[in-house]
């Protein structure tokens, strides 16, 4: 075994990313601005790879997947928990609890040796919002997918609003203001000053008051508020109530059960399938940013034993284009697309239609599903900036 192997090898946290290949050269991190959806791996598909790795890489643990126990160390010889971890954001976890006494380094239950060195903090350091390694740059990419709605590609302009928004607590303050509409405008007319393109943020501004006026007017009308469930990636992982996914559901007419699954989390948190039974979702939608294939998320429901209304009666849906529920203004797209499976009777958009619109007025350019991923910033995966 080579020296680099053996230390993979006894290493307690050693940490698989998605990956297509475990043998070849493509069992790398996929470049998320340029990859197509189709390289990626879907979460079971990750959790396979992960169990695999096990004879080899006792400590390998998965941590780019909402929901699963795969992100948990557990002892090589009898399977006891050793850490538990909380998903943290695309890219991160953290450590939640550990089995191990302080200044001992075997298993509490078998007593097998472990690889372990030092000892765990006795608190857990929760940053806030934006603040921290993976969701700073996606503040930063929120930012820059606003740009590109009012016209804005090159990088000095995008770097000038960055340094705007990283001072003090501006990032907390961005946060905040991409769940309520008015707030929202005003940093979109923030940045249109900082980059001379108040007109087209006006243009920009015009378009999502009207759609979201309209949808607002038409599901206060609707006697029908259908309880429902936003999830990242696996059925266990709730969102966050005040992430604006859950922002659009009672916008187009919904009633979120995240906000009664409340806890601490970034961007949510794992829960129970007792909890969601007992909440009982008419409707559950998947996250357009941490998908799920529709036929592995039914089987994981049933495996897990859930048994809500929305997946009895097939009510579980995700976004048909990539995130269009959160991050740049083409969550519009997505509060329509939740409008129409919310209330079927009254709303009725064309999403593809609506999408080629946007694309053609607000990008300059045609909308095309096969070249959209997963970048907030981005449009399509072939979007450049400019120097």
């Amino acid at each position: 075994m080579h020296t680099q192997e053996r230390r993979r090898q006894e290493a307690p946290g050693y940490r698989l990313g998605h990956c297509r290949d475990l043998e070849g050269d493509s069992a790398a991190n996929l470049p998320l601005d340029r990859a197509s959806i189709a390289e990626e791996p879907s979460i079971r598909e990750s959790e396979q790879a992960q169990k695999k790795t096990l004879d080899i890489l006792h400590y390998t643990y998965l941590f780019n997947s909402p929901g699963t126990n795969c992100i948990n160390t557990y002892c090589p010889k009898c399977g006891e928990l050793i850490y538990e971890r909380d998903f943290y954001g695309p890219m991160g976890s953290k450590l939640r609890r550990s089995a191990i006494k302080a200044n001992e380094n075997r298993c509490p239950k078998c007593g097998h040796q472990l690889p372990v060195t030092g000892s765990v903090a006795a608190r857990t350091f929760d940053e806030n919002d934006f603040e921290g390694g993976y969701p700073f740059t996606r503040a930063l990419e929120i930012i820059e997918g606003t740009l590109a709605a009012i016209g804005v590609r090159d990088r000095k302009s995008i770097v000038k609003c960055w340094e705007s928004v990283l001072q003090k607590d501006g990032r907390q303050k961005l946060h905040g203001n991409i769940q309520d509409f008015q707030k929202y405008a005003g940093s979109i007319r923030h940045f249109a000053t900082l980059t001379r393109r108040e007109q087209e943020a006006e243009e920009l501004l015009a378009y999502l008051r009207e759609r979201v006026e309209d949808i607002r007017e038409k599901a206060r009308r609707t006697e029908k508020k259908p309880r429902t469930y936003y999830v990242m990636g696996t059925p266990l992982f709730s969102l966050e109530y005040q992430r604006l996914e859950n922002t659009l559901v009672e916008l187009a007419g919904g009633t979120s059960i995240n906000k009664a699954l409340a806890g601490t989390g970034r961007p949510g948190m794992k829960v129970s399938p007792e909890q969601v039974n007992e909440h009982n979702p008419e409707i559950i939608f998947i996250s357009s940013f941490m998908q799920s294939p529709l036929d592995e998320f039914y089987r994981s429901c049933t495996e897990l034993g859930i048994t809500a209304e929305a997946v009895t009666k097939s009510r579980i849906h995700t976004p048909p284009i990539p995130c269009t529920d959160f991050g740049s203004p083409r969550w519009i797209l997505g509060l329509m697309y939740i409008a129409n499976c919310l209330h079927p009777e009254t709303f009725s958009f064309d999403i593809e239609t609506e999408a080629k619109a946007f694309y053609r007025k607000f990008y300059g350019m045609e909308f095309c599903l096969a070249d959209i991923n997963r970048s907030f910033a981005k449009p399509s995966r072939w979007w450049q900036t400019v120097s």
